[in-house]
């Protein structure tokens, strides 16, 4: 089965092409040699440095034709972008991504592909991603904490903005760096677990309407640095910047206690299809109960 996303702008069901690239990579011998050195922050440190260089804003009119990428929602610099990982953190305009006046309105606080594992338990492994997780493995202890919650994991694309935000007014209760490797987070790696080992960052948050929740944020192939504002005890505001990712895919996860979320009716049809719904940042998802 191939992996497939729900566009909820066009009501059309896509199905993604998987990567011949990435099938080399992580399922033949010769592949997974070279991804012993791809997978590590050295190599993604210097894909970085190449990115960063301004030269390298010639390959920027092949990345926005090849992704399909709308460029006319992003603050555009007065000398262009100067590079691609310039472009890659590009700022939205404000009137592109907003989150509703309505504080009981859940909005998406990124862009990406999502899919949502409801009813999790910490007790005994449960398929995220098609993967049997150890969800103690991935958020730590608090997840204790969420027995019976839902989980929504946001995969997000090199074309897709990758600055995320608070959905929520609140405070930042604990924050942890995390090292580990760096595996791509695309659907044909997902399905291989690999990303359970990949650098992240977990913080656990307590916010006005939605209770308290856990966000991961997890980094991949040349995505090195993963980049926050706000410390333990500071506040946050609904639609306020969390930050960034730096260059190329990565996954957002958002774990809510039970009860604490009713989510639209399009998204848990499509998750429980193990199918994607499409999303922008700001959109509504959802409500709190």
């Amino acid at each position: 089965m191939q992996p497939q996303f729900f566009s909820r702008t066009t009501k059309q069901l896509h199905t993604w092409t998987e990567s011949s690239l990435l099938n080399f990579l992580y399922f033949s011998v010769l592949g997974k040699f070279c991804l012993s050195i791809i997978r590590t922050r050295l190599f993604s440190a210097c894909m970085g440095w190449i990115f960063r260089a301004h030269w390298s804003r010639i390959l920027l009119p092949f990345l926005i034709k090849k992704y399909h990428i709308n460029t006319s929602s992003y603050f555009i610099p007065g000398e262009w972008f100067m590079s691609v990982q310039d472009f890659f953190i590009r700022k939205s305009k404000t009137d592109s991504r907003t989150f509703s006046s309505e504080n009981n309105i859940l909005c998406s606080p990124v862009d990406g592909c999502l899919e949502v594992t409801q009813n999790i338990s910490q007790a005994w492994p449960c398929m995220v991603k098609w993967t049997s997780t150890d969800l103690k493995k991935l958020f730590g202890p608090d997840v204790a904490d969420f027995s019976g919650g839902d989980l929504l994991f946001f995969r997000l694309r090199f074309s897709d903005y990758h600055r995320f935000h608070f959905f929520d007014n609140g405070e930042v209760l604990s924050s942890q760096a995390r090292d580990g490797l760096l595996y791509s987070v695309d659907n044909t790696v997902l399905k291989t677990g690999l990303w359970l080992e990949n650098k992240s960052h977990l913080m656990r948050l307590r916010t006005e309407n939605f209770g308290e929740i856990l966000w991961l944020e997890v980094g991949a192939t040349n995505v090195g640095s993963i980049t926050n504002r706000l410390w333990v005890g500071e506040q946050f505001s609904r639609g306020q910047e969390k930050w960034y990712f730096w260059l190329g895919g990565s996954a957002v996860l958002v774990l809510f206690q039970q009860n604490k979320i009713s989510l639209t009716g399009d998204i848990t049809t499509m998750s429980k299809q193990w199918i994607e719904t499409e999303i922008m940042t700001g959109e509504s998802i959802g409500k709190s109960l």
